[in-house]
């Protein structure tokens, strides 16, 4: 082959140029199969790239991405109660923070029902998912300028969750003018204020990725023993707050060897964070109640457990807390000026 070949290049070339010689060579001994596995690497290659190129060019996915949205609520049917004496060509109504209840306007309102004696009641279809402010308003006469008397005190307040499809609402009338700065008047829209920064289920961003919990993998068939610290070691059952620290916990190693016999492989601690009482009215998620000792007492209990195979877990209690923690303290002494704005963050916590 190849030397057919080079007899059919000297054949040819006879009477051409050096390089007519080197392009009729360079035809003759190509591979044509050859050359198209090539070509089809090369057009892979080139798609492989424009892809990665595109998909470089996406933003960054985050967790939460923009999903389907629920579909809207229904309406929740509210309806209110109210006893109120009136005069003969009185009626009441309900105004309040919505388009459905008046915006306000007492001639916008929604009327009430007579229902014997001095009962009043109305049903009304409000959006579900809202917190409403509203007030009852006894008009005399139907004219849009008509004398009004407003209930007093603070503003009444409705939140229609997705749980209920109906709510009833059974309300006492108010007497007296409460003035703008009572914490309790003030409280109320500033509540009102801060739900409406919250965007709600129709318009929430749902994440991508699956919401798992992770178990580890050691607590699947793991042998826990609760302890209710505060009972278990014997403190008292008020914490003054104002007591030395007392190392109750310390108690504990008088039973190391038991839970070694038992074959336990966890510790389950329920509250032992500082609280007022019974450790689920936490004051400070940072210290370890007086009641039983202190974070450095802690801290080598745990450290001995380790050493001698058990795990420890805690009940921290993060959804709620008790009077004496700072931010509800805070809220108690300046009302709704504790928060400055509906974002305001109350409490962070880095574990």
């Amino acid at each position: 082959m190849l030397a057919a070949t080079q007899t059919k290049v000297a054949a040819a070339a006879v009477g051409t140029s050096l390089a007519d010689t080197a392009a009729l060579l360079e035809s003759l001994t190509k591979d044509p199969e050859a050359e198209a596995k090539a070509l089809a690497k090369a057009e892979a290659k080139k798609a492989a790239d424009d892809a990665a190129a595109i998909e470089a060019a996406k933003p960054p996915l985050t967790y939460w991405e923009k999903g389907p949205h629920p579909p809207s609520r229904p309406p929740v049917t509210v309806t209110f109660h109210i006893s109120m004496e009136t005069n003969f060509g009185d009626h009441l109504c309900i105004v309040g923070g919505h388009d459905l209840l008046g915006d306000w306007v007492p001639a916008k309102g929604v009327e009430m029902d007579w229902v014997k004696g001095n009962d009043w009641k109305v049903s009304v279809a409000l959006p579900a998912h809202s917190l409403l402010q509203y007030k009852y308003v006894i008009r005399s006469g139907w004219a849009d300028d008509g004398t009004c008397t407003w209930q007093g005190g603070p503003d009444g307040l409705i939140a229609t969750g997705a749980a209920h499809s109906s709510q009833v609402i059974q309300d006492r009338w108010v007497h007296g003018n409460w003035q703008a700065d009572n914490p309790n008047v003030a409280a109320i829209p500033a509540a009102v204020l801060a739900h409406q920064a919250v965007k709600t289920p129709e318009v929430w961003e749902f994440s991508n990725k699956a919401n798992t919990s992770y178990l580890p993998d050691w607590a699947n068939d793991a042998v826990f023993y609760q302890i209710f610290p505060l009972g278990y070691f014997g403190a008292p059952t008020v914490n003054d707050q104002k007591s030395a620290v007392v190392p109750r916990l310390k108690q504990i190693r008088e039973h190391y060897k038991h839970f070694q016999e038992l074959g336990i492989d966890a510790v389950y601690f329920s509250p032992l964070f500082e609280s007022g009482t019974h450790g689920y009215d936490t004051f400070d998620y940072f210290e370890i109640d007086r009641r039983l000792g202190d974070v450095k007492l802690f801290k080598q209990i745990v450290k001995e457990l380790h050493e001698i195979g058990i795990k420890v877990v805690l009940d921290g209690v993060f959804n709620h807390t008790g009077k004496g923690h700072f931010a509800f303290q805070d809220l108690m002494v300046r009302g709704c000026l504790s928060f400055p704005n509906p974002t305001h963050t109350v409490l962070s916590l880095s574990w």
